[in-house]
């Protein structure tokens, strides 16, 4: 397949500029923060507590709100936002963990199906190193498939799963409603529209990979080509990605009730646009940079989570999906580079520190290993050079 013909991913279709140097202190930070997401909202209160604090200066009424009122509201919002915030890192924790979970399994897998499975044919080794394969394909795929970018024609994963006939089964974490509503998803559904065939978007790759691999670990029974201890140990392996993949989905298909976002939103407006009410007559003018302050705080930890809620997108602060698959494809890459080891290659050579006694010293252990050696090869010379009875 040609480059032209992959899918731009999310990602790739976005340049993103460095904002701030990777010393500068977390207080100097632009990247990583919400500046960028709530600065148009901060310049918003300003411009409201410019508007009362004038408006005090010109009218002989007194503008202003009990304390007892303000403070109510804010410990009514302050507990809106400690139970919206931990929610949103309980869910990021989740995906961290489940993730964990996939990767401990896949190497399982891999270690298993590496080591476990003999050569006895000469195909032995193309099918083992092509269902290793597929593992680093699970992770791949299952990346985008939690960002919704279906199908295959992706270049980190289409090498992996090129060969794999293509058919379709369900997914669960279509939309539960039009998405248009939301740029964001606006831009994904163009992207989907443009790049995909009729039948990706209902695709479940990652499902359909263990199921190719499940197909391998049955036909080894049926050869009776690996005890059944392994066997089941290579099977609950599979059935724990497939739980991994479950609860992956029920992040994503479990948000935050929309109710509770509108309300606690709501009430963070009304505490800010009530609050130079209370502070205009003892600030005067220095109520406009404390509203925003205020405004700062309490925009920025609504916001904050709100971008950790999904923690599989492309969000600065979601998982690094990217890296992980990269971890495991390396990992995969060096167990397969070359074939399972045998006993007899490391744990009975000379060189082996085991053989030497505690007390020997590091020079002696190098000399008696060399002498050992020697004497090995002067052996088998011997024996080569001897004449047959």
């Amino acid at each position: 397949m040609s480059k032209s013909k992959f899918i731009p991913t999310q990602e790739e279709q976005h340049v993103e500029l460095p904002l701030y140097d990777a010393s500068y202190p977390h207080a100097l930070r632009w990247r990583g923060s919400v500046l960028n997401r709530i600065a148009l909202q901060i310049i918003g209160v300003m411009l409201w507590a410019t508007l009362i604090t004038l408006l005090a200066d010109l009218v002989e009424e007194r503008l202003f709100i009990a304390t007892s009122v303000i403070t109510l509201m804010g410990v009514v919002t302050s507990l809106l936002l400690v139970f919206r915030t931990n929610t949103a890192y309980d869910r990021f924790w989740e995906g961290r963990r489940i993730w964990s979970q996939a990767v401990q399994n896949i190497r399982i897998l891999a270690r298993h199906i590496w080591v476990m499975v003999p050569e006895a044919r000469p195909e032995d080794l193309l099918e083992k190193q092509s269902v290793i394969n597929l593992l680093t394909a699970f992770s791949i795929s299952t990346k985008h498939y939690l960002r919704a970018e279906y199908g295959a024609e992706y270049r980190d994963l289409h090498q992996y799963v090129a060969h794999i006939p293509k058919y379709c089964t369900p997914t669960s974490i279509e939309p539960m409603a039009d998405p248009t509503h939301d740029k964001r998803h606006r831009r994904r559904a163009s992207l989907e529209a443009k790049h995909f065939p009729m039948n990706a978007a209902s695709s479940n790759l990652p499902l359909e990979i263990l199921v190719y691999i499940n197909s391998y670990i049955r036909l080894l029974r049926k050869r009776n080509t690996i005890d059944p201890p392994v066997a089941s140990t290579m099977e609950n392996a599979l059935v724990a990605l497939t739980d991994c993949l479950t609860g992956f989905e029920r992040i994503l298909r479990t948000p935050i009730p929309l109710a509770y976002s509108i309300h606690l939103a709501q009430c963070i407006w009304i505490f800010c646009l009530a609050l130079p009410f209370q502070l205009i007559s003892g600030l005067g003018y220095i109520t406009i940079p404390v509203t925003a302050l205020v405004a700062f705080t309490f925009l920025g930890i609504k916001s904050i989570g709100e971008e950790i809620e999904n923690p599989f997108g492309y969000d600065t602060n979601d998982l690094p999906l990217d890296e992980f698959c990269r971890v495991i494809r390396r990992e995969v890459e060096t167990i397969t580079s070359q074939k399972a080891p045998k006993l007899e290659t490391w744990a009975l050579d000379a060189i082996n520190p085991s053989h030497i006694p505690p007390h020997v010293s590091v020079h002696e252990e190098v000399r008696l290993a060399a002498t050992t050696v020697l004497e090995r090869q002067l052996t088998q010379s011997v024996q080569q050079g001897a004449p047959r009875a």
